[in-house]
């Protein structure tokens, strides 16, 4: 995987290819028992049960580890997929979808999207943050935010 910065546009796109995974799992890895065993990024309250956790991405795109290492290479600027890609869980409920989600839900969920984008803009390394919100590709499982930078 490599970033490419597009001459035309000057954006930035990333380029590769993974390896294919074959089917996709029946199971969702983000079912709650599991998380329970994941690394956690950021828990939220930090004691008790937790109701938002920030994980990192199971197959992530980009990773913290390493340097730009930016060349040109003929028209294109090229560089490494250095970035940190992390996936919010909104709720351990795991079926709720956010349009279900009381005020104080939402409220916990913006709150800590702030505050990884905040801690990530500590790292000079990252030029921007970029918040995606998505549905995981297990059919009737909640959607997972995406956090990229």
């Amino acid at each position: 995987m490599e970033l490419r910065k597009d001459p035309i546009t000057q954006s930035w796109v990333i380029l590769g290819q993974r390896e294919a995974l074959g089917d996709a799992p029946e199971e969702c890895p983000l079912e709650p028992a599991k998380i329970e065993k994941l690394r956690s990024i950021l828990t939220w309250p930090a004691e008790g049960a937790w109701q938002v956790r920030v994980l990192p991405h199971p197959e992530p795109l980009y990773h913290v580890e390493g340097e730009p290492a930016r060349l040109a290479e003929g028209m294109y600027d090229k560089m490494g997929a250095l970035g940190a890609h992390e996936v919010v869980v909104e709720t351990p409920l795991h079926d709720k979808r956010m349009s279900q989600f009381s005020d104080e839900e939402i409220e916990r969920v913006l709150w800590v999207w702030a505050s990884r984008i905040a801690d990530l803009k500590k790292d000079a390394r990252f030029k921007y943050v970029s918040v995606l919100r998505t549905r995981a590709r297990w059919p009737g499982k909640s959607g997972r935010t995406l956090i990229r930078s």
